[in-house]
Formats: C-alpha cells, sequence, structure tokens
C-alpha cells in the first residue's frame, strides 16, 4: 500500500512539476534545463520540508537478521534478507527499463524524439504526451528508490534528493547522457 501510494504520488508530481517548470524550456539549452532542475529540486525540498516538517520519522528495521555467506577462521561474510530483496528488486527495475527503452514503442518513440525532434513529430510522435510519459516514468521510479532507501535506511528527509540527485548527474554524465544502459553501469 505505501509503494502504491509513493508511486502515485511521485508520477503526479512528475508530471505536474515538469509541465510547468520543464516542458516551456524544451526548446532551451541544456545549461537552462540543468539550472531549472536543479532550482526545481531545491524548491521541491523546502516544500516536503514545510509539507511534512523538519523532525524524522524512523521506521524500525525490516529483514535485517544477518545470513552467513562465507566463513573463514574469525571473519565472516554476511547479507541481510533486506539486503538481498533490495538488490534483486534493483536489477529486476535496471533490467526492465533497459529492455522497455530497446524494445517497446515508447522506448523507441524516445530515441527518436531525442536524436531529432523535427523528425520524431513527423514520423506522429506527440512530444508533449511523450515529455508527460517520460516525467511520469521517471519520477516513479525515483520514488520507487526513496521508498527502497525509506525501507534499508529506516528514513528519507527532505534534503536526501539533492547529494542523490548529483550522484544519479554523474552516473549519467559518465555513463553518457541519453544512454540508460550506460547509466546503469
Amino acid at each position: 500500500l505505501g509503494l502504491a501510494f509513493t508511486l502515485f504520488a511521485s508520477g503526479l508530481h512528475g508530471v505536474v512539476l515538469g509541465r510547468m517548470a520543464i516542458a516551456p524550456l524544451r526548446d532551451a539549452s541544456g545549461q537552462r534545463v540543468l539550472i531549472a532542475t536543479l532550482g526545481l529540486s531545491i524548491a521541491m525540498a523546502e516544500y516536503l520540508r514545510l509539507a511534512q516538517g523538519s523532525y524524522a520519522q524512523w521506521l524500525p528495521p525490516l529483514w535485517n537478521n544477518p545470513l552467513p555467506l562465507a566463513q573463514a577462521e574469525g571473519f565472516a561474510v554476511t547479507t541481510t534478507p533486506m539486503n538481498l530483496a533490495i538488490s534483486i528488486a534493483g536489477f529486476v527495475i535496471a533490467t526492465a527499463l533497459t529492455v522497455a527503452m530497446r524494445l517497446t514503442s515508447f522506448g523507441r518513440a524516445w530515441r527518436a524524439y531525442a536524436d531529432d525532434p523535427g523528425a520524431a513529430a513527423l514520423c506522429g510522435i506527440n512530444g508533449s504526451r511523450l515529455f508527460d510519459q517520460t516525467f511520469l516514468l521517471a519520477c516513479m521510479l525515483a520514488g520507487f528508490a526513496g521508498f527502497i532507501m525509506a525501507i534499508y535506511y529506516g528514513n528519507v528527509g527532505y534534503a536526501s534528493g539533492m547529494s542523490l540527485g548529483l550522484k544519479a548527474l554523474i552516473a549519467a554524465v559518465l555513463g553518457g547522457v541519453g544512454s540508460v544502459g550506460g547509466a546503469l553501469l
């Protein structure tokens, strides 16, 4: 139930904020969009701080009993069921996204629009609808990541997004902007 609400809320916020703040800059340079995105991140952090308060609410630990993987003299390698669940979920979601971007009509339209918006429009790709779908998917994935973080760490605060966003930006730049598989690696 919590995951469903998280996906709904993050998707709704993403589409609304994408239309209000980022869509008007669709034809602007990448630098303007980057600055607008950082400003939006700061505004969203403050929105969450005001809406939820600045105090932390902690969740009890879940599935945190250590499972031994290997042992030697005085040394043990362990994991927890939560680590395994998060690793599997992350791998499944990342693989599904990579496959979806390669094999679905949404992925083909996204790649075509990223390469040449004018030619994509001539081929019948609705840029506004594709933009909304992209923001919906991206923000739902971010909501899923936040949900996993909340379960794993016991809390996600209003200021967590800035450091994670910068890490995601670095991953995207190192992996090649526009390459889902590269950013994943």
